[in-house]
């Protein structure tokens, strides 16, 4: 997947806004090793339904092939660090993917921003999407607290963002007016 693709076909998102989701939660295979992480649930068949998807993979975005080695945002750094220009992410043969992740990031946000997108349902662990933690730097499965590049970036541009476990809590969000404190 190259570009980022919108579903078009319904009103309802006019009235409740778009959700921005990682292509690879929507069974596209872009993620590093080449496969999806496919969510199958009720929830994201109404949205597509509903023409609410807006299938975006910041990684492919950004310029990375598909696929890739894996990447990790440098030990003791965090996605702040990263958007700052302190810190970088590398690949396990120390390769510089930092630029890749910021376009990435960007993209994003700007495909959000031209589609009207509310929220956003992202991938965890990914030093892109991940939202509560990612992989720490060190390549031997570890995490650490924190969000991913796109995910901070996003919600430094006041988008929601939700893990894939959080399927109700974003549906929940997309369901509540705009500028609703509830």
């Amino acid at each position: 997947m190259t570009q980022t693709t919108a579903c078009t076909h319904g009103a309802a998102e006019a009235a409740s806004g778009r959700v921005l989701v990682s292509a690879c939660l929507l069974g596209s295979r872009v993620r590093y090793d080449g496969r999806a992480k496919t969510v199958a649930d009720a929830i994201v068949d109404r949205w597509r339904a509903e023409g609410r998807i807006v299938a975006h993979c910041p990684e492919v975005a950004g310029g990375l092939p598909v696929p890739r080695p894996p990447a990790e945002i440098e030990p003791g750094a965090d996605a702040r660090a990263v958007l700052e220009g302190r810190a970088g992410i590398r690949t396990p043969a120390g390769e510089d993917v930092t630029r890749h992740f910021l376009a990435g990031a960007r993209a994003a946000l700007a495909t959000a921003t031209e589609h009207g997108v509310r929220a956003a349902l992202l991938k965890e662990s990914s030093p892109s999407c991940g939202l509560h933690r990612v992989y720490d730097g060190t390549f031997t499965g570890a995490t650490t607290t924190g969000p991913g590049v796109t995910a901070l970036l996003l919600q430094d541009h006041g988008i929601a963002v939700f893990a894939e476990t959080a399927l109700e809590a974003a549906d929940a969000h997309l369901r509540t007016p705009p500028g609703d404190p509830a």
